[in-house]
């Protein structure tokens, strides 16, 4: 467990939990997926029953998520961690999101270049009441389940070892009971994706402002201050020395966009040999009607369904990022979804998927829990 911080919750004093108890919950829910591995959250606990979970806006990826999409679906997977952690814990609780978590005077001040080049600002989006012990009849069996897999659910950027049949089998008869959710699985369709994802990875490296904001996430060498809290380090993105070296150099906004123009930027940025080592991709489809927070908390919900059958995944959101990229993928899904349109919804993700070679998991890092905290 991340104890930094635990000066922070000793003198919390609430009617259902322990301050140990209280860390614990919050540690785990910390593991729950979020964009770049920017965990933009902040939490203030209200004793004796009540938190508030805040946006952190100067973990806002203002060029790659203009609209504060992945933003919020970051917070909505924390908020839902917290809950399945409650349920393990035996303790009912009340979400309730605020209204207009990203109003436009909040986009207006995080669009906003201010001259150190950061936001400090945070922003309410959730508030989450302890209400009582629950009762065996309140108790989600489902819940538990998922909520024992937080601490199991594993990122991995590598080349996958196969799925044998039996366990994907098993996999997708998972999966076929949620909603909006399609396995890609033949040589054809992984091969086609590949060539999407390529497609739309070149386009996105040849903006210097995207190059920019991405670099500053990149932990390239262990030297990096924040190697072991936050970002994409070398070691989660399995990068082998040499290419982590060869990437502090070549990925530099100064660098990538211009290898880009001139088609070479693949030769640095391609996932090719990895996407087409994944026994299967999967993509979730996602309504507009739904609430950005509900798919971030549908999204950990589909990992950890995965995670039970010690599947790892690697997103690929680059690919349907563009109106381009939707267009393709709702084109594979059309004979099977033909009510998957683009006025319906969106394409929020796709993961390929497979399992990892031993000995080469690793536990993406994360913040401690002093950094979240906001005390009174």
């Amino acid at each position: 467990m991340n104890t930094n911080g635990k000066n922070q919750t000793e003198s919390i004093e609430f009617n259902l939990l322990t301050a140990l108890e209280i860390s614990q919950i919050i540690d785990t829910a910390m593991r729950a997926p979020s964009v770049h591995n920017t965990q933009p959250y902040k939490i203030k606990f209200l004793p004796p029953d009540k938190f508030e979970i805040y946006g952190d806006l100067s973990r806002h990826l203002k060029v790659g998520d203009p609209s504060f999409r992945d933003h919020l679906a970051s917070i909505g997977a924390f908020c839902e961690g917290i809950r399945l952690g409650l349920q393990l814990k035996k303790i009912v609780c009340q979400i309730t999101y605020q209204d207009s978590p990203v109003s436009p005077e909040i986009v207006s001040n995080a669009l906003r270049e201010k001259t150190d080049g950061t936001n400090s600002d945070i922003h309410l989006c959730a508030t989450i009441n302890l209400m009582r012990q629950a009762t065996s009849l309140e108790i989600d069996s489902n819940d538990l389940e998922l909520g024992n897999q937080m601490t199991k659910r594993t990122s991995f950027r590598g080349i996958f070892e196969p799925v044998d049949d039996r366990t994907f089998l098993n996999v997708s008869t998972d999966l076929n009971a949620l909603e909006n959710i399609v396995i890609f699985s033949t040589k054809k369709d992984i091969a086609h994706i590949d060539a999407i994802y390529s497609a739309e990875t070149s386009k996105i490296n040849s903006e210097k402002r995207y190059v920019e904001e991405l670099y500053y996430w990149l932990r390239l060498k262990r030297s990096h201050p924040r190697w072991s809290f936050d970002g994409l380090n070398s070691k989660a993105m399995s990068l082998k020395p040499l290419e982590a070296a060869t990437g502090q150099i070549l990925m530099k906004p100064q660098i990538l966009p211009i290898l880009s123009k001139i088609g070479l930027g693949a030769f640095i940025t391609s996932e090719s040999p990895q996407i087409r080592s994944s026994s299967f991709i999967v993509g979730m489809f996602q309504p507009h009607s739904i609430n950005p927070m509900d798919t971030g908390k549908n999204f950990f919900h589909l990992w950890l369904h995965l995670a039970k059958h010690n599947i790892a995944c690697c997103p690929l959101s680059a690919a349907v990022d563009s109106e381009a990229g939707q267009k393709a993928i709702l084109e594979m899904t059309r004979q099977t979804r033909p009510h998957w349109t683009a006025s319906h919804g969106r394409f929020m993700t796709l993961l390929r998927c497979g399992f990892i070679p031993e000995g080469l998991k690793y536990r993406s890092p994360r913040r401690t829990l002093g950094e979240i905290i906001i005390e009174k």
